[in-house]
C-alpha cells in the first residue's frame, strides 16, 4: 500500500479494505474537460481500457507508471473486495486553482492567489471544524494551484 495515498487509513482498515478502482485521462482543458477519454483498467493485451475495474491498492504504483505519472486518480472509497459493495470513503479533497485569461496571453496562472485561497480554506478548516494538523495535507498540484486533503476521522 502506498504510504503517502493512504496516510488516513487506521493499521485495521489498511488490512480490510484492499481495493480501489483507478482513473487516468490524457491533458484536458478545464473548459471541456470530458473531452479526452476516461480509462480506468488495464485490458487483457496490456492496453488501457475504459472498463471499470477495481484493482488491489498495491496496483497504484503500476497504474502511475503505465500513466507516465500524469492526470492518474484513485476512487475515495475503499473496497473490501472486487465485488463486494461495503466501502470506506476516503478523505475529502478540494482542488484549488487559479487561471484567467489574458488577451494576447491566453490562459495565465496565478499561483499566488491559489496559495491565498488555500491557506484561507485550510484556516478555516482549522478554525471552524478544528481540523488538527496531522488530519490534513496540502499538496502543490504542479501546475496552477494546490489540493488539500482532510482525513475522514476529522
Amino acid at each position: 500500500m502506498t504510504e503517502t495515498d493512504f496516510w488516513w487509513l487506521a493499521p485495521d482498515e489498511a488490512k480490510k479494505y484492499k481495493f480501489v478502482y483507478v482513473k487516468h485521462h490524457e491533458p484536458n482543458s478545464d473548459r471541456d474537460p470530458l473531452s479526452v477519454p476516461q480509462y480506468h483498467s488495464v485490458d487483457e493485451s496490456g492496453n488501457l481500457s475504459k472498463d471499470m475495474k477495481r484493482y488491489f491498492v498495491d496496483f497504484l504504483n503500476e497504474w502511475k507508471k503505465r500513466c507516465k505519472n500524469a492526470n492518474v486518480f484513485r476512487s475515495l472509497s475503499l473496497y473490501v473486495d472486487e465485488a463486494s459493495t461495503e466501502t470506506l470513503l476516503g478523505p475529502f479533497v478540494v482542488d484549488i486553482d487559479r487561471e484567467e485569461y489574458v488577451q494576447g496571453k491566453g490562459y495565465v496562472q496565478d499561483l499566488d492567489d491559489a496559495l491565498k485561497s488555500t491557506r484561507r480554506v485550510v484556516e478555516y478548516l482549522r478554525r471552524r471544524y478544528r481540523v488538527n494538523e496531522s488530519d490534513l495535507r496540502v499538496l502543490f498540484t504542479g501546475h496552477k494551484g494546490f489540493n488539500f486533503v482532510v482525513g475522514p476521522k476529522t
